[in-house]
């Protein structure tokens, strides 16, 4: 499962997961589990954030990618809300270093 999701949180990772998960419960993959429970194998999704999956998908809630469809405006708002808090992030780091530098300039 370690190579189905890297930090990504699309609909088709998330089924990737969740079937493995289902697999790995069955005992349908020869994965062998870590020897200690803090020990993580692999930088994938918490267990949580399975579970709930696992959830989603015996309840039939769990879309694969394309089961919402976006549209062209909706996608506008995201790159839109993307730039803002980007831009609000660098207003704050040239403000910080404003206040820094007329501390400091006498």
């Amino acid at each position: 499962m370690h190579n189905l999701v890297h930090g990504r949180s699309d609909g088709k990772n998330k089924t990737g997961a969740v079937y493995a998960g289902i697999q790995a419960r069955s005992g349908q993959t020869g994965g062998s589990r870590p020897k200690h429970r803090g020990h993580r194998r692999d930088s994938g999704p918490a267990r949580p954030t399975l579970h709930n999956w696992l959830k989603a998908h015996r309840e039939g809630r769990l879309g694969g990618p394309g089961a919402k469809p976006v549209t062209p405006e909706q996608m506008e708002l995201a790159r839109l809300r993307a730039e803002l808090a980007k831009t609000r992030m660098e207003l704050d780091i040239v403000k910080k270093a404003a206040a820094y530098f007329a501390k400091h300039s006498t």
